[in-house]
């Protein structure tokens, strides 16, 4: 895999999401896909990210731009790692518009000494499309408050055993409605530039909602199924899962752009403007 450390490019939702109004909490609010720009940076250097980031939601609020964002962290993990999230329902909201925001707003050369003053801090960037997957997840119940922490779980697959590992997250599905367990999540699939990383993104509303350990899939299985069906799931898992990654972020909304209540789903430009 790349260098660049996978699991906040989800949140998601990537990562994911979550902090679109708790759209997280209903399987039916989830538009189709995920886009997400994922950024690394030098340690230490984290203030010029951001610092470009205000400017770009400056910009978009200047020229009055229909493009938004939803900015995370990562705070356990690669914490010099920051993605910059959109939802949207088809890949023609992906087209750039004709013109960059930032440019339009500052003209040609302070966008280009931003983006001078930008580029000596990143390390690496990447994007990719996920695909909502509302057949393999278990959203949580409704809160009348947004999540502020994304859990994610990047599972990378065998290439070739996509269908295998999907039947796997499935059985899990309907073993944790059976049981009534309290494990819940959305997962997304790749579509573009994710290779064969699945994303699995669990909203949490504060950490000490991690201090309660979440069942143990073989018993959950087990219980379920019965210890051959169980066994049998469990040898899928570990004949299609190559890599496991997991990390925790934070919702930064000081450096998101979001519409208004009424304005409906998010959507739109990354936040660089590209």
């Amino acid at each position: 895999m790349m260098s660049i450390t996978r699991s906040s490019l989800l949140v998601l939702a990537l990562t994911i999401a979550t902090a679109f109004a708790g759209a997280l909490q209903a399987a039916e609010a989830q538009p189709t896909f995920v886009s997400a720009l994922q950024i690394n940076v030098a340690f230490g250097r984290q203030a010029a990210l951001e610092a470009y980031a205000l400017k770009a939601i400056e910009a978009n609020d200047q020229v009055g731009s229909d493009f938004y964002w939803t900015t995370t962290q990562t705070v356990i993990g690669d914490t010099t790692t920051y993605s910059f999230i959109r939802q949207v329902n088809s890949f023609a909201e992906l087209e750039p518009p004709p013109q960059n925001a930032v440019v339009q707003a500052f003209g040609p050369a302070d966008a280009a000494k931003l983006m001078d003053d930008l580029a000596p801090a990143v390390t690496a960037v990447r994007s990719g499309v996920w695909a909502h997957r509302p057949d393999l997840s278990r959203p949580p119940a409704e809160r009348d408050t947004p999540a502020t922490l994304i859990q994610t779980i990047i599972l990378t697959t065998k290439p070739g055993t996509q269908r295998e590992f999907e039947e796997y997250v499935g059985k899990i599905g309907e073993a944790s409605r059976q049981l009534d367990s309290p494990l819940y999540w959305q997962l997304y699939s790749p579509v573009v530039g994710a290779g064969t990383d699945y994303g699995v993104v669990i909203p949490r509303w504060g950490y000490a909602e991690l201090d309660t350990p979440p069942p143990q899939l073989p018993d959950l299985l087990e219980e379920a199924f019965g210890r051959r069906e169980a066994t049998r799931l469990l040898k899928i898992a570990s004949e299609t899962i190559l890599e496991i990654e997991t990390s925790l972020s934070t919702i930064r909304l000081d450096l998101s752009r979001q519409p208004a209540a009424d304005e409906g789903d998010m959507g739109g430009q990354s936040v660089t403007g590209d």
